[in-house]
C-alpha cells in the first residue's frame, strides 16, 4: 500500500559552518541548561525566597536544578553518543523548563 503523502526527498542544503564549529555549538546549548541546573541546586537559595519568580516558588529549587540538569546531560549524552532522539528528547525538557522559568519571570 502507497503513503497518502510520500516522504520528502532529501534537498541539495548544506551547512554553512564547519563541522567543528557546529560540534562545539551543540555542546554550548547543551551546557546552558546544565549551568541552570547547577545554579539552582547550589545552596543558598533558601534566604532568596521573595525573589523568586511565581513559577520557581511553585516547586523546591532542587526540582528546577534536576529537571534542567536532566534535559541539558541528555543532550549531551545525546551529542556524544549520537543518538538523534535523546538530543531531541534533551532539547525538548530544556526548553519546556526555561520557557517555563522565562515566562514566569
Amino acid at each position: 500500500m502507497r503513503p497518502l503523502i510520500p516522504p520528502p526527498a532529501r534537498g541539495d542544503w548544506t551547512p554553512l559552518l564547519p563541522e567543528r564549529a557546529r560540534l562545539i555549538l551543540a555542546w554550548l546549548v547543551a551546557l546552558v541548561p546544565v549551568t541552570f541546573g547547577i545554579d539552582y541546586l547550589m545552596p543558598g537559595h533558601d534566604d532568596q525566597m521573595p525573589s523568586l519568580t511565581i513559577v520557581e516558588s511553585q516547586a523546591p529549587m532542587w526540582v528546577w536544578g534536576t529537571i534542567c540538569m536532566a534535559g541539558g546531560l541528555l543532550m549531551m549524552a545525546g551529542i556524544a553518543l549520537r543518538w538523534t532522539r535523546i538530543v531531541v528528547l534533551g532539547s525538548l525538557i530544556s526548553a519546556a523548563v526555561l520557557t517555563t522559568i522565562a515566562i514566569g519571570r
